[in-house]
């Protein structure tokens, strides 16, 4: 598995067949799969989208937001990316992610409902800060 600047092609991909949790988070969270992919497509205009490879094909996405010192982020993924392997991955490249960011705050909204969503986060390093109802928000403290 790589990181790497994310696509037009990786995003259409990912947004013809998102993980079915996905689905259900985007509809918890008010919008839609085609609503987060104009999202998507937004961050990507700004190069703010890194795309997790196996091989040629994105298994997941990553995109962030920054503002008053604190990276917001978004993520999307088709349904064999929530394997143990690749959740390793991701904490490790999140470590890196901030680091290059000079240590930022990050935060992640979550509307999910699947119960392995708290571990997921824990074993990524982030803090559940907020919680109403299915929205949670997670933070991953700035260590500047």
């Amino acid at each position: 598995m790589e990181a790497k600047q994310a696509s037009r092609y990786d995003l259409t991909k990912l947004f013809e067949r998102p993980a079915k949790r996905m689905k259900v988070e985007y509809r918890n969270a008010g919008s839609s799969v085609a609503e987060a992919r104009k999202y998507f497509l937004g961050l990507l205009n700004r190069q703010q989208v890194v795309a997790f490879r196996e091989g040629e094909r994105a298994l997941a996405v990553l995109g962030w937001d920054d503002s008053d010192g604190v990276m917001d982020t978004s993520f999307v993924a088709v349904e064999e990316y929530f394997d143990v392997r690749y959740v390793r991955f991701l904490r490790r490249y999140v470590r890196q992610f901030q680091s290059e960011r000079g240590g930022l705050e990050i935060t992640s909204n979550s509307f999910s409902e699947d119960p392995r969503t708290p571990k997921w986060f824990k074993m990524l390093g982030f803090q559940l800060s907020t919680t109403d109802g299915v929205h949670r928000i997670y933070v991953l403290p700035a260590t500047a």
